[in-house]
């Protein structure tokens, strides 16, 4: 089984997975069965992977439309460069990655399989995930 997910649902599966490190803990932290842990695992490793290229991209554009690194390390889009910044990133959030289901569980991952995961948070796109298998 095969989906296709954008850079912006992968960006999202990543939070999702792991949490963002404030107030969202992530699917990764709640209280589930090993079984389904390790299938989550599976997917968060191939996520993980893409979210590598995505940040190695994201610092590409910094660094052609920013200005000089601060000390800090930060760098900085001046106001002129806004639009092009914006415009090329949306084509880099919008880019699809196919991801072969079948290469990190043998059988389909339901709903089934995390309805005994206990959580007041929401994920859409594990959501997604779950639909479409």
């Amino acid at each position: 089984m095969n989906i296709t997910l954008t850079l912006s649902e992968v960006v999202s599966l990543f939070i999702e997975l792991n949490g963002d490190g404030k107030a969202f803990k992530g699917l990764l932290k709640q209280k589930m069965g090993m079984k389904q842990k390790a299938l989550l695992h599976r997917l968060e490793k191939v996520i993980r992977e893409e979210m590598q290229t995505y940040e190695s991209l994201r610092k590409e554009l910094f660094q052609k439309h920013g200005n000089e690194p601060a000390k800090d390390g930060s760098i900085t889009v001046p106001p002129e460069n806004i639009e092009a910044f914006k415009k090329e990133l949306d084509e880099l959030m919008g880019t699809e990655k196919p991801i072969e289901l079948s290469t990190l569980w043998t059988t389909p991952l339901t709903l089934t399989d995390l309805e005994s995961v206990e959580t007041d948070e929401y994920y859409p796109t594990i959501f997604k995930i779950l639909e479409h298998e």
